[in-house]
């Protein structure tokens, strides 16, 4: 599996430098305007940028998966005597990587616009403060789950993309065709998950109670009620076995039926 990861990392270690490197240039460049264009619009465009590199890095995230199994790629891949579940879990552990990569330089750019260059001098973004607000208010147990939530919706949203285009290369042989009908299923697979999804939360409407906020936090939301919101279990269970079925569906079709 690790050969597999460092062989993605290779593929697109160029693009991956040239994009970091255009996002440091980019804001360097509105260093320049500083003075000219205010300390709101400046760090409202850096936020752009750094959105839109992660846009990109979402693309690459499809097309490090779409290029072994419509490019020449796949028969050197494909050929080796690895299982679907290692070709398939290195691709998400490639994409996650990617992702983390590009989040901490956001990050780290972001935080020498507000911290170092104190860009925000008047404009009400304290990263700091955010920070140590979000750690004050809410439970470490919360933090934890919420971050894991998004990994698994991340995760999610790729194994429905990956068994779409591996739905499509199985079923449709016109690779023009077939990138059409992978964009098809995947519209039909993200409809089907949200109703089954909540089919499920209707017939089993039990929750558990999650802790919010943590004992120095003070917070009004209405969903949140003294502290705790409730959490539907069935749609928590119903989630993680559509991600595990999906995987072991796509690494099933890739060791046995994809047809190079």
């Amino acid at each position: 599996m690790f050969e597999i990861i460092k062989y993605d990392l290779k593929a697109y270690y160029k693009d991956f430098l040239i994009m970091v490197c255009a996002m440091i240039l980019l804001n360097l460049a509105l260093g320049i305007k500083v003075n000219s264009w205010g300390n709101d619009a400046i760090l409202v465009i850096s936020m752009l940028i750094s959105f839109a590199a992660s846009v990109v890095v979402v693309i690459w995230n499809i097309a490090l998966f779409a290029r072994d199994i419509y490019g020449d790629s796949g028969y050197l891949l494909f050929t080796t005597p690895r299982s679907g579940s290692s070709i398939l879990g290195s691709k998400i552990i490639t994409a996650i990587l990617q992702c983390i990569i590009i989040g901490i330089v956001a990050i780290i750019i972001t935080f020498i616009w507000t911290q170092v260059l104190k860009v925000t001098s008047g404009f009400v973004v304290d990263m700091r403060g955010i920070f140590n607000s979000i750690f004050n208010t809410f439970s470490v147990k919360f933090i934890i789950l919420a971050i894991i939530a998004v990994v698994v919706s991340y995760i999610s949203f790729l194994l429905t993309v990956y068994l779409a285009v591996t739905l499509s290369k199985v079923a449709i042989k016109s690779r023009k065709i077939g990138k059409l009908g992978s964009f098809i299923i995947f519209i039909v697979l993200v409809i089907a998950q949200a109703r089954v999804e909540t089919l499920f939360a209707k017939i089993f409407p039990q929750t558990f109670k999650l802790n919010v906020l943590s004992s120095k936090g003070n917070l009004s939301i209405a969903e949140v009620s003294n502290g705790f919101v409730d959490v539907n279990i069935s749609l928590v269970i119903c989630t993680v076995a559509i991600v595990a079925a999906m995987f072991c569906i796509v690494a099933y079709l890739l060791e046995n039926k994809l047809d190079l």
